[in-house]
């Protein structure tokens, strides 16, 4: 028996697979908040159920709203600020930076005084922007150490709303899903990644404006990555609920897979990998699809010639330094590759097997422990420690992906 709070033991065994993927983290978090808006009933099909969404579904439960979830399927019953209830308690939405941003934008609304705890990463994580943004706005807000607390509620005749996005467009997307319905002109400044998923945050909010109640969650792509990767090892993968939508940031890997020449057929909702005898190199920039970037690490040390991955830097930012644990992860498994620095590009070389075990003593980052699964598949093996933490986005991971 694993035992993930401790760690997980990687074998070497590579199998056929056929399995499901979770729905949309991206698609459920901003679901969630503009159902919670929402003046009548309001349904999500396909939610997963991951922690940032679990998380997220809860803190709302205990700001009043009447959310009920059975087989994937969430409704949500009435809204906010009319569900208001006191006392509130402490609010626990768990390392999920999705999950506390928009939380945050959504309590501006209230007029109780909120508090929310974050959790002990994500709390070192970026957050001044959306503050400063908020103090703008009228909402009267405070971190004490781990503890944010918002009391609104926001200004009355808001016309526009600047935002910085410079180190991530959730703090914009935050506040556009909680002011939906309000006529504001929002000027974003130093835009410089991640266009994709406010795209995401206007297409959805423009049809909850056309009144509609009902959505069924897409496939989760950047999970998809790591399955696309596992087929590059030199088994099939079929996919057995796939229902893609490009307006998600990481549909890139589609492309991805058929630039290097892994064979990709779908069926209806089945999606079906074929690995091949070698790939080709690719390049792909970054700035809209950095959750790649980890998985898309491993691939490229299966790929013939040398792969550019561009415009990293903003990886820091995220549940962990993601770019100085790919880069180690690269040392780890003695991968050819080099950072250049100044010009935010990584240059990953095909690799050879690297014959020993090794241990990898994760961040509590999900992607990074995926990742580290794929290079001790493809190499000797070994345990990952903080394997727990791939409940953040796909609980099922090691029950879908290992044997």
């Amino acid at each position: 028996m694993h035992h993930l709070d401790l760690s997980y033991n990687v074998g070497t065994r590579l199998k056929d697979l056929e399995l499901s993927i979770p729905g949309s983290k991206s698609f459920a978090a901003r679901l969630l908040i503009l159902g919670s808006l929402y003046p009548r009933e309001f349904t999500i099909i396909n939610c997963p159920d991951c922690t940032d969404v679990v998380n997220l579904e809860n803190s709302l439960k205990k700001i009043g709203l009447e959310i009920s979830r059975k087989n994937g399927v969430v409704k949500i019953l009435n809204s906010f600020p009319g569900c208001e209830k006191s006392p509130v308690g402490l609010i626990l939405p768990g390392e999920g930076g999705t999950t506390s941003r928009f939380l945050m934008g959504l309590l501006g609304l209230g007029k109780l005084t909120y508090q929310l705890k974050l959790g002990a990463q994500i709390s070192k994580r970026p957050m001044d922007a959306l503050i400063n943004t908020l103090e703008q706005c009228g909402v009267c807000i405070k971190k004490e150490k781990n503890i944010m607390v918002i009391q609104g509620p926001y200004s009355q005749n808001l016309e526009k709303v600047e935002v910085d996005c410079s180190q991530t467009t959730q703090f914009l997307s935050s506040l556009k899903l909680a002011l939906y319905n309000q006529s504001i002109i929002f000027i974003h400044k130093n835009l410089t990644s991640s266009q994709k998923y406010l795209d995401l945050t206007d297409d959805l909010i423009n049809k909850v404006k056309d009144d509609q109640d009902t959505f069924i969650i897409p496939t989760d792509m950047s999970t998809l990555s790591y399955v696309i990767a596992y087929a590059m090892l030199g088994r099939k993968v079929t996919v057995s609920n796939f229902n893609p939508d490009d307006l998600q940031a990481d549909y890139k890997i589609m492309e991805i897979a058929s630039q290097i020449g892994l064979k990709v057929f779908q069926d209806k909702n089945k999606l079906c990998l074929s690995p091949q005898k070698q790939y080709n190199k690719f390049e792909v920039d970054l700035n809209n699809c950095l959750d790649l970037a980890p998985t898309l690490s491993f691939m490229a040390t299966l790929c013939q010639g040398t792969s550019r991955l561009k415009n990293l830097k903003q990886l820091r930012y995220k549940e962990s330094d993601r770019l100085r644990e790919i880069v180690n992860l690269l040392k780890i498994f003695k991968c050819n590759h080099c950072y250049h620095e100044k010009e935010d590009i990584l240059e990953i070389g095909y690799s050879e097997l690297m014959g020993e075990s090794v241990e990898y003593r994760a961040p509590a980052d999900h992607r990074m422990v995926m990742t580290a699964f794929l290079f001790m598949k493809r190499n000797a093996g070994g345990y990952i420690f903080n394997a727990k933490c791939i409940e953040k986005s796909w609980p099922e991971f090691f029950i879908e992906m290992d044997i």
